[in-house]
């Protein structure tokens, strides 16, 4: 291995501890004490590296940091990861970070704490690095839930830096993405006539039944052929049994790879809406698009070529993977964008779950790679 890889290796124990001081702080979205706690730590860390820091805040009461550093000519990088995780008060207490032989587990351990510290890593050894125009870092807070107080800025700083890195857990078996599904929701609501169940059903209008009868056309929009999804995940209707509900509701999570089926969602169910199965109910339905797909395109590609060729340096194969998740990144390439995205260590299966977990033999060589790309991108 080459002298930059052997510093990088020196790193991993600092890193080690940050990973474990940042996995062991509950911040879900929205656990203000939590996400301000690792934001302080983190802007401390940048400011270390020679970053200027801003915060933004989010109605929560939390904020994103944005850590900004000026080079000396070349291009603009820009590098993303997030905060928060999906994980309830008091999950770090119950499952902390812990190793265990090759893995590293804890809420958050992957997705996404192994990235930011991956960043915070990288940029240390490239304090006295200048050779590019400008390195910007941001950490927002509220990724899991789609970024509604970050997205605005997200989209800002992707058109005013000509390459942006996300930092998303890196594919099983050390990959990147080089395309993300468009995620959104379905959220249908059925209104009818309340009435005794038992004696005069009759003079009732069944919500209920009305939603079933929706939904079961509605999930039928799922088109396989171009990998747009609808499954219904979450239902509400009724408090009590001897009563025909008046009101119910349902919800879909949706996929799309793109854009287009977007269109063609809404417009059949704006139609559904106006076909009624039971004749006195009223059915409204909404799908909101959380991200735009991120569609396979030229210039990740490039981008991927490039981490591979830099990984080839230290003898290991990135392949670029399609997958089904969404993310910032889909953001970047919704308003023209060059990224490229799981740029983070390894994942060992699904996150979101108590078995999320992180693969440290490649923390080291995804940190190599962070300040390659920079001096191949900066560069340019």
């Amino acid at each position: 291995m080459n002298e930059l890889y052997s510093r990088c290796e020196k790193e991993l124990p600092g890193l080690m501890r940050l990973w474990e001081q940042l996995v062991n702080i509950d911040c879900g979205t929205g656990t203000v004490p939590g996400l301000i706690k690792v934001a302080e730590i983190l802007e401390e860390r940048l400011k270390a590296s020679g970053f200027s820091v801003t915060r933004h805040p989010s109605p929560a009461g939390d904020y994103s940091i944005l850590g900004e550093r000026q080079g000396k000519g070349g291009k603009s990088i820009l590098f993303l990861a997030h905060m928060d995780t999906v994980f309830p008060e008091g999950t770090a207490a119950r499952r902390p970070f812990t190793v265990n032989g090759e893995w590293a587990h804890g809420p958050g351990a992957s997705d996404c704490k192994a990235g930011v510290v991956t960043i915070i890593h990288g940029l240390d050894l490239l304090k006295d690095y200048d050779k590019f125009g400008r390195i910007s870092v941001l950490f927002n807070c509220d990724e899991e839930t789609g970024s509604p107080s970050s997205k605005e800025l997200v989209k800002k700083l992707a058109k005013s830096h000509d390459y942006v890195l996300s930092y998303e857990p890196g594919g099983l078996n050390d990959k990147v993405t080089i395309a993300r599904k468009g995620s959104g929701q379905i959220h249908v609501r059925t209104f009818g006539k309340a009435s005794h169940a038992g004696s005069a059903p009759e003079e009732g209008r069944n919500a209920f039944m009305e939603l079933l009868r929706q939904v079961e056309r509605m999930a039928a929009l799922e088109n396989p052929a171009l990998k747009t999804s609808v499954n219904f995940t979450k239902c509400l209707c009724g408090d009590r049994v001897n009563v025909i509900p008046d009101k119910a509701e349902a919800w879909a999570d949706v996929r799309v790879t793109r854009s287009e089926e977007v269109e063609r969602l809404q417009k059949a169910l704006a139609a559904y809406c106006a076909q009624p199965f039971i004749e006195g109910t009223r059915t409204e339905a909404e799908l909101t698009m959380a991200h735009l797909p991120f569609p396979r395109n030229a210039a990740t590609d490039e981008l991927a070529a490039i981490a591979a060729g830099i990984y080839k340096e230290i003898g290991r194969n990135l392949p670029g993977i399609e997958v089904g998740g969404a993310g910032d990144a889909n953001t970047v390439v919704a308003v023209g964008g060059k990224a490229l995205d799981s740029m983070g260590p390894a994942k060992g299966g699904p996150n979101h779950c108590p078995e999320e977990k992180a693969h440290i033999p490649t923390v080291v060589p995804r940190i190599y790679l962070l300040v390659r790309m920079v001096m191949e991108l900066g560069a340019k």
